[in-house]
């Protein structure tokens, strides 16, 4: 200290709170929400059902803007997020359903992108296990070393 005087100041008191509370309330209460988000993908169904709520709100005909909150009653009801509700009304818009056109699909481009790739087709297979003598054992192992394929 320098010389100068400082003045102490009381510090504000603070209750102390139990803090066992949280863990007892955490351990007995099943009404805590999981960590997975709400979210999710939606089905082909859902987003046929999205349009035509869509329809039926703007009396038959496609609206260029969506009433305020709209989209967000939407999300929720069909728990999606609000981008993926104005997704799927463009991708309907943009196959002319503003003009008109009726016959639209909002399905899923996932379809077929998504997954473990398929190394070989059904077709394939069949032909190769139809190649294999009745005769000989027929386990995936030996299929696979007299067709010189890996089907493993």
């Amino acid at each position: 200290m320098s010389g100068k005087s400082q003045e102490l100041t009381a510090l504000p008191a603070f209750k102390i709170v139990n803090t066992n509370f949280h863990i007892k309330h955490a351990l007995y209460n099943t009404n805590i929400p999981e960590m997975t988000p709400e979210r999710r993908n939606l089905t082909d169904d859902e987003r046929e059902a999205i349009l035509r709520e869509v329809m039926l709100r703007s009396n038959g005909s496609y609206i260029t803007r969506l009433p305020k909150g709209f989209s967000q009653e939407l999300a929720d009801k069909y728990k999606s997020h609000v981008s993926t509700i104005r997704r799927v009304l463009a991708v309907a818009k943009q196959q002319g359903i503003g003009g008109g056109n009726m016959k639209v699909t909002v399905a899923s481009k996932m379809k077929g992108r998504v997954g473990r790739k398929k190394v070989f087709t059904a077709e394939q297979v069949k032909a190769k296990l139809l190649q294999v003598p009745l005769a000989q054992p027929t386990t995936l192992r030996s299929i696979s070393e007299r067709t010189g394929d890996n089907m493993q």
